[in-house]
């Protein structure tokens, strides 16, 4: 089956160079045969740079192939080519969180992968999801105390529950907050119920259009109150993201002439020159 962004691509070049021999049958393949074949080659492939099947002007990364498109911070630049995938400020080459937000580069156990990113924190082979201690290791607690179960290495908290929500101090991510479910989204070990920056992108969740949701940049592309990383419609017409083929442009009847993907709303060559 054709891929919808590389066939018109692959037809016009067909096109554009069966011309090219027509002319140069026409000419008797004289001396301009060559520069004719090689200014045509040229003009074939400058509508995709980088060969990735994606016309420039649909491009995220025009130079880099980036055929997938993927652009996890939804700044307009593919991952491919984005030296900061998350847009968290930190360079992707020196990021232990390279695609989540991680601002703080906050790495409990020095695996080099950051805890904003990391299922492990503390590396002792439990889930922080299940870990009653996920930022210090079992086999540190059993050396501590012996029987294991001094409130994560904290004996003066042990069986104490000051905010009275069921989960006792030591294991708790908000101790004087109510928090009896423990959510902590940018996992940075502040429960959100006491988490001023509950997704650690620098906007206090006051203010921050998508509160559990690394944007730092705050784009909302339809002004709807909604960030564009945790909205589910950016453009808001009556097609999701995942299935929208104009993302950020409403194109309600998703027409696509050229049938490359892109729609028409949001395609800057619609329709090709050899349609």
């Amino acid at each position: 089956m054709r891929s919808g962004s590389s066939w018109p691509n692959r037809r016009r070049s067909r096109v554009l160079l069966a011309s090219v021999w027509t002319a140069a049958l026409a000419l008797g393949f004289g001396g301009g045969t060559a520069s004719l074949l090689h200014a045509t080659a040229a003009a074939a492939s400058s509508s995709d740079a980088d060969r990735d099947g994606i016309t420039n002007d649909s491009d995220d990364c025009v130079t880099v192939a980036n055929p997938s498109q993927v652009d996890t911070d939804h700044d307009g630049e593919g991952n491919a080519c984005d030296h900061d995938d998350d847009n968290d400020g930190v360079n992707d080459g020196e990021d232990d969180c390279v695609t989540v937000a991680n601002h703080s580069q906050v790495d409990t156990d020095e695996d080099d992968h950051g805890d904003a990113c990391d299922r492990d924190d503390d590396n002792d082979g439990e889930h922080d999801d299940a870990d009653e201690c996920p930022v210090i290791s079992s086999h540190s607690i059993v050396a501590h105390d012996h029987d294991g179960d001094d409130e994560c290495g904290d004996d003066d908290s042990q069986g104490e529950d000051e905010d009275n929500d069921g989960v006792s101090d030591g294991h708790d991510n908000c101790p004087t907050v109510v928090n009896a479910g423990q959510v902590d989204s940018d996992h940075d070990h502040h429960g959100n119920k006491c988490d001023a920056d509950d997704d650690n992108d620098h906007v206090k969740d006051g203010g921050d259009d998508c509160p559990t949701v690394a944007n730092p940049s705050q784009v909302d592309t339809d002004h709807d109150g909604d960030g564009n990383p945790c909205d589910k419609n950016d453009d808001s017409d009556n097609r999701v993201d995942v299935s929208d083929n104009c993302v950020l442009v409403q194109n309600r009847a998703q027409l696509d002439r050229d049938h490359d993907g892109r729609g028409d709303a949001c395609d800057h060559t619609p329709v090709k020159a050899d349609d």
